[in-house]
């Protein structure tokens, strides 16, 4: 699942926007009547409500958050008219068992002129990625689009971008998980609706949707309305759909080239250059076919899939670096790398390997190929293998064919019941997720 910058979902959630901030609107009063008839999806629910609130504060002093010892200000300054404020939350490694070990997240806060502590909140729940102002700034589209008084708040995921834990050995983050995540949002949450008091929208994308419907199903007194978008539902240790997605968006004749390719850069050690170079190709294919910015170089990839194998690896490095940043590049790199310190982490982007680290020990989702002449060649056994090399046997889930691992199917039906905030749910253009997903109540023309 590729970690897809917030300015990329925009457009996906317009529609959504428009549906929940008229409920707001319509109510300020509580989740009673958050959101319309239609953006209702089914189902009954088995989460429960047991996570912990670490945040505190009376609401009476000049800034009631100051009182919250789990809650710092670390910057409150104003970038391109707009109020900036960053938050550091100390979370415990594991919520409800022990604060000896701890984490940092980082929580960034955009408010426009004219806003104030009544105006609509627009929570983003992370995904596998950095929280930056400069990512902030690309909700001003939206924000004027929807008029100049939301206030934006954007919650790091643990593990990931600076959120990270005291540990100086970052190699196993074991405190990384989804069920910790959530519970570290509604912590932020409730510290937060004391000093921002209009209604809120839990809003998340991807893997960050799935989150969105968890923490809605847990705590549904955290927000007015939780919005999913291009939400994976069922988390099994396989993901050969995918590979399906790939072809139809290379089109077969790319496709097979591709599989060609792959086949000869099977290797025959974990971590070797060969390795290594499988990993790299395998980030081209999921760049390719995520990104809309990709899609012009698709015909230029076909060309370049004729050479020999050497030129295709060498070219495809160019092509990386030039017009991705090299995202693949940084991809197979540190998902390779066996150790990590904390310096290492916060100084570098290791995104993917944290990621890896929790389809090993959290929810799977690995890709597989349902055939002998696909891109995704590797079996689950060795997918398990793998892990186990990396982050050690007691921290790697079983990886059997049709396992569950998450079923947020199990928890739609929470957003039934009586009184309980509604749950909109967005998908539609390059969702390689919606064989994962609910039927989708809203459609939009485009996701990632």
């Amino acid at each position: 699942m590729a970690p897809v910058k917030f300015h990329t979902v925009l457009s996906s959630l317009s529609l959504a926007l428009a549906l929940v901030l008229g409920a707001c609107a319509s109510n300020t009063d509580g989740p009673d009547t958050a959101g319309g008839d239609n953006n209702q999806a089914g189902g009954s629910g088995n989460g429960s409500s047991n996570g912990t609130n670490n945040g505190s504060g009376n609401g009476t002093n000049v800034d009631p958050l100051a009182a919250a010892p789990t809650l710092r200000m670390t910057a409150n300054e104003v970038v391109e008219s707009y109020r900036h404020i960053h938050y550091e939350f100390r979370q415990p490694a594991e919520h409800g068992v022990s604060r000896e070990l701890t984490v940092t997240q980082h929580v960034e806060v955009l408010i426009p002129p004219g806003a104030d502590q009544d105006s609509p909140v627009f929570f983003l729940l992370d995904n596998e990625q950095d929280s930056t102002v400069d990512g902030l700034m690309k909700t001003t589209a939206l924000l004027r689009f929807f008029g100049s008084k939301m206030i934006y708040v954007a919650a790091e995921h643990r593990g990931y971008g600076q959120s990270l834990s005291d540990s100086s050995d970052q190699s196993v983050p074991t405190y990384v998980s989804h069920e910790q995540a959530v519970e570290d949002a509604h912590a932020v949450i409730q510290t937060l609706k004391k000093e921002y008091r209009g209604p809120w929208m839990s809003i998340g994308y991807s893997y960050g949707g799935a989150l969105v419907t968890e923490l809605g199903a847990r705590h549904p007194e955290d927000s007015d309305v939780f919005v999913a978008s291009s939400a994976p539902f069922l988390w099994t240790s396989g993901a050969d759909h995918y590979e399906g997605y790939v072809r139809e968006r290379l089109g077969d004749e790319t496709f097979k080239k591709a599989a060609a390719v792959m086949e000869m850069l099977q290797p025959t050690q974990m971590f070797s250059p060969k390795w290594e170079n499988r990993e790299f190709m395998e980030g081209v294919w999921l760049g390719l076919t995520q990104y809309s910015w990709a899609q012009p170089y698709m015909g230029a990839v076909s060309v370049v899939l004729d050479k020999p194998l050497d030129e295709i690896l060498s070219t495809s490095r160019t092509l990386d670096e030039s017009v991705a940043g090299g995202l693949a590049t940084l991809y197979a790199k540190t998902r390779a790398r066996l150790r990590v310190s904390r310096e290492e982490a916060l100084a570098e982007d290791y995104t993917w390997r944290v990621y890896h680290f929790q389809q090993c020990s959290d929810f799977g989702v690995f890709f597989t190929s349902p055939s002998h002449d696909g891109v995704f060649l590797r079996t689950l056994e060795e997918h398990e293998a793998e892990c186990v090399q990396m982050f050690g046997e007691k921290n790697v889930l079983a990886l059997d064919s049709g396992a569950v691992h998450w079923d947020l199917f199990d928890r739609i039906p929470s957003y039934q019941k009586a009184n309980h905030p509604k749950l909109v749910y967005v998908r539609g253009g390059n969702d390689p997720w919606q064989v994962h997903g609910p039927d989708a109540p809203n459609w939009t023309p485009r996701v990632h």
